[in-house]
């Protein structure tokens, strides 16, 4: 015990003398034990949220839902009569549904929204996801509510409704605001905002809800073709047995039918947490391991520094171990203190970064503070601190009694290579049962973790290389540039690890910002080369086409108008055999004895509708192969030809193996799906390639001709493409969307806004971890910076001593430091690019690299570096050369 006080006490007082590097020492701690509890904190409340109360989540006893093609249509009312059907046998106690008017374009486009009395351009709102929920009886669990009211409470009247946060602040709208839909001559009124969230699983997290009656949708719109999208089914006793019995009846009624129950939820809930939870330890544990490298700086200078007390020690009898141990008390206390504030500042972390993630889940999560955390993260910090700082410490064990005397002298401590290996290998064993523990793996952990520390060694050798090669660089006799070089040159290890630090950092922020771009740039193209304008519109009453069409030919800017329409249809036949398409369903996929439901529901939706296109540069800019065909184009101007376009799994080729040259024959269908009119023949011209995106307007069949019309066919809606100029098209989508109440007008640029709206949002967690890395990076440079402040006091001194100014020794320190930072950013770009080239090419983009990005991320990296530089180089500076020297 009397030993103990001794190590500990001699290591207070030696951090109390050395208050500043004490503190960045403490820092570098804080920063990757915050990170650790923070993020461990949320993944443990997300995992809760996820798997606790299920059944809130799918807001019944099971949730049912259609799957299948890339348009399903929701549910049939022969399907919604079979479901009734089991609740008057009693096999479920009830059930609800959400309606939607889902992908169906023509049902979509009744439901455009304008806020009365407004005529500017957000008082239209075109992109949204109409919603409809049966009066007083949606959510069976759970709550919905804005205000302290619950959704019924605010929706009592049949012409009332309730909006999503993100609708209500993208077009500005208020409580009490009144909204007119298309056809619709009674107004309805918003009663409340929900939050993004409130909707959970029905929420549209990219257009935002608006939630009407049940009963007033079917009264006003009996004619939406299966508006059901999910229902929620009630069965409280059931358990999981009577739950799979269920199952079994619903998928009686049709294959397509898929039903979650809530073991299977919670399951699918519990792998989803259980990676996010892998994801957010590792961005942790890289910002502690960087901050590990600022422990082992700190214990090397310390250890440097205080060489004859180390020597002292050993000539009054103490031996290796215990000198050893009495420089290792410090890299406790520092740990133990550290550890401390981090878990404070780490609950701060978690809060703000659950606030951050509830919008993009979709759920609201309560914050929550568990034990194990905090106790993790204090147990982390200070074995990562005794880790990182066991190398440098073995140091003072080993130290000659002779440095004592000759404290100058350059020989003091004995080498051993076996020593320092083996401490390495101890090292990285501590650290991979560490992160074995942390994600459940510890095979992995050890293995992860070795394969690490080769890597960072690796990289921080060719870092040395890097330093040592720019640090012979022509300095052009600028005095700066020179002893900025030779310090790097005196330091080449400390360099690189604060290469290291930065690139790392720089490398996530820059790759998540380019990334982002990279694909958002990919949308665009994508939608921009399928639509062939700026603005696409559908026109519901046949009564206001011409006057419309009229108003866009007349307008000031419109620099192309490409009217026509889409028919819904149904493949009835192959090369004028019904025989010969039955037979290529049944011998799709062979292997397996012909299509599933899944798989021929997708076949149907593809030949579901046909879009009549006019021959102009409006028509899609498609990528056809050598054996694809080509587009239309002015010869097939009154034939029956046909374009397809693929998709990411392309029924016409996949599975039903059509090829360039035969014929498909399409009938007309109402809104029940019967045959109306003959079927038509078309011929096959070109079957694009697929997209990185699949991106379609008004369907994957295209032609130039309108054979439907010949026969008297009504269009399901009437649609046209515009181009015009930027500085007129808001006037025009304006003017069209306020004049005529049938005519919805869709901007092109407004749907890749609202997609990049949505893709803010997901960076925002992804850039909440990169920057809890950079911030680790950047205190690393604060605590390098302090420590080559006081390694370097005489020099410091000598310099002033000279004649030179506390403001030139200032420009010094941080143009050497920023420097550092400046190439570090660098190294992490050029990273970030690497990874951003490959993930391209899986993705199937063109790589973008925005130089705004890229010049902002390099001068987020300098103003850092310099900024932290300040903070350690301008009290050094103002020092007196005489109190420098003498404390010497």
């Amino acid at each position: 015990m009397e030993r103990l006080t001794f190590y500990f006490r001699n290591a207070a007082l030696s951090l109390l003398r050395a208050r500043r590097r004490a503190v960045f020492a403490v820092f570098t701690v804080v920063v990757g034990v915050a990170a650790i509890v923070g993020l461990q904190l949320t993944a443990d409340v997300l995992e809760s949220s996820l798997t606790s109360n299920v059944r809130t989540l799918l807001r019944g006893d099971l949730a049912v839902s259609k799957e299948g093609g890339e348009t399903s249509s929701g549910f049939t009312s022969e399907e919604l009569a079979a479901i009734q059907a089991l609740e008057d046998e009693g096999v479920i106690d009830g059930f609800t549904v959400r309606g939607t008017p889902g992908s169906d374009f023509a049902d979509f486009a009744k439901f455009k929204l304008t806020v009365v009395g407004r005529t500017d351009s957000d008082a239209v709102t075109a992109f949204y996801a109409p919603t409809f929920l049966e009066y007083d009886v949606f959510p069976y669990y759970g709550e919905v509510s804005s205000g302290g009211q619950g959704l019924w409470d605010l929706i009592k009247d049949e012409f009332d409704v309730v909006v999503t946060s993100n609708l209500a602040n993208r077009h500005n709208i208020d409580v009490d605001d009144q909204l007119k839909l298309s056809g619709v001559d009674e107004l309805f009124t918003v009663r409340g905002i929900l939050s993004s969230a409130a909707l959970g699983r029905a929420a549209d997290p990219l257009q935002g809800n608006v939630v009407f009656r049940q009963d007033t949708i079917d009264r006003l719109f009996p004619d939406l073709k299966d508006p059901v999208s999910d229902i929620y089914i009630l069965a409280p006793d059931a358990d999981g047995e009577q739950l799979a019995r269920i199952d079994e009846r619903l998928e009686a009624i049709s294959p397509l039918i898929e039903s979650t129950t809530p073991a299977e939820l919670e399951v699918s809930n519990q792998d989803a947490a259980d990676d996010l939870r892998t994801i957010i330890l590792i961005f942790g544990l890289v910002a502690l391991a960087i901050g590990g490298i600022g422990i082992a700086n700190t214990m090397q200078v310390l250890v440097s520094r205080r060489l004859p007390e180390a020597g002292v020690l050993k000539a009054i009898g103490l031996k290796g171990r215990q000198v050893m141990a009495v420089f290792l008390a410090e890299a406790l206390i520092i740990g133990v203190v550290g550890s401390a504030i981090g878990v404070v500042a780490g609950l701060g972390v978690s809060f703000g970064t659950l606030r951050v993630m509830e919008g993009i889940a979709n759920q609201n999560l309560g914050w929550s503070v568990g034990a194990g955390p905090i106790f993790t993260g204090l147990i982390v910090g200070v074995l990562v601190t005794l880790a990182f700082g066991l190398l440098p410490t073995a140091g003072a064990g080993r130290v000659r009694p002779m440095a004592a005397i000759r404290p100058n002298d350059s020989d003091l401590v004995k080498g051993s290579w076996l020593t320092s290996t083996l401490l390495l290998l101890a090292l990285a064993a501590v650290m991979g049962v560490m992160v074995g523990v942390l994600l459940g793996t510890l095979q992995w952990g050890l293995i992860g973790t070795l394969g690490a520390f080769v890597g960072v060694g690796l990289l921080l050798l060719i870092l040395i290389g890097i330093v040592y090669l720019l640090s012979r660089l022509p300095t052009f006799r600028w005095l700066t540039l020179q002893l900025s070089f030779l310090e790097w040159r005196r330091r080449k290890a400390r360099a690189a690890s604060l290469l290291l630090a930065m690139s790392i950092g720089v490398l996530g922020i820059g790759l998540i910002l380019m990334l982002a771009d990279t694909v958002l740039s990919g949308l665009t193209n994508s939608v921009e080369d399928v639509v062939g304008g700026d603005v696409v519109l559908a026109v519901n009453d046949p009564a206001e086409k011409e006057q419309a069409y009229a108003t866009i030919r007349e307008a000031d800017g419109v620099t192309l108008f490409s009217p026509g329409a889409i028919y819904d249809t149904r493949l009835t036949a192959i090369n004028g055999d019904p025989g010969e398409l039955e037979s290529r369903i049944n011998s799709a996929e062979a292997d397996r004895g012909g299509l599933d439901a899944e798989e021929l529901q997708r076949v149907e939706d593809f030949f579901s509708v046909v879009n009549t296109r006019t021959v102009d540069a409006a028509l899609p800019r498609l990528v056809f192969p050598s054996d694809g065909g080509r587009m239309l184009d002015e010869t097939d101007v009154g034939r029956n030809t046909v374009v397809l376009q693929a998709l990411s799994e392309q029924p016409a080729t996949k599975w039903l193996a059509l090829q360039v040259g035969e014929r498909i024959s399409l009938q007309a269908v109402d809104r029940d799906d019967r045959g109306v009119g003959d079927p038509v023949e078309f011929e096959v011209i070109g079957i694009s390639s697929e997209s990185a995106i699949g991106v379609t307007v008004f369907g994957t069949i295209m032609t130039a001709n309108d054979p439907f019309e010949e026969q008297g066919i009504p269009p399901a809606a009437n649609v046209a493409i515009v181009a015009v100029d930027d500085a007129k098209r808001a006037d025009l989508v304006r003017d069209l969307n306020l004049q005529f109440d049938s005519v919805l007008v869709l901007e092109v640029a407004a749907f890749v806004d609202l997609f990049a709206e949505l893709l803010d949002q997901i960076r925002i967690v992804p850039l909440t971890l990169s920057g809890l890395v950079l911030l680790a990076a950047v205190v690393i440079v604060a605590n390098a910076v302090a420590l080559s402040t006081l390694e370097r006091r005489k020099e410091i001194g000598l310099l002033k001593a000279v004649g030179a100014k506390a403001r030139w020794i200032t420009v010094q320190l941080v143009f050497e430091n920023t420097l550092l930072g400046f190439v570090g950013g660098l190294i992490g770009l050029a990273l970030a690019f690497g990874v951003l080239v490959a993930t391209s090419i899986l993705m199937g983009f063109d790589v973008v690299a925005s130089p705004t990005i890229i010049a902002a991320v390099l001068a987020l990296a300098i103003v850092l570096s310099a900024t932290v530089t300040l903070f350690s180089a301008v009290p050094a500076a103002r020092e007196r050369p005489l109190d420098i020297l003498r404390g010497e």
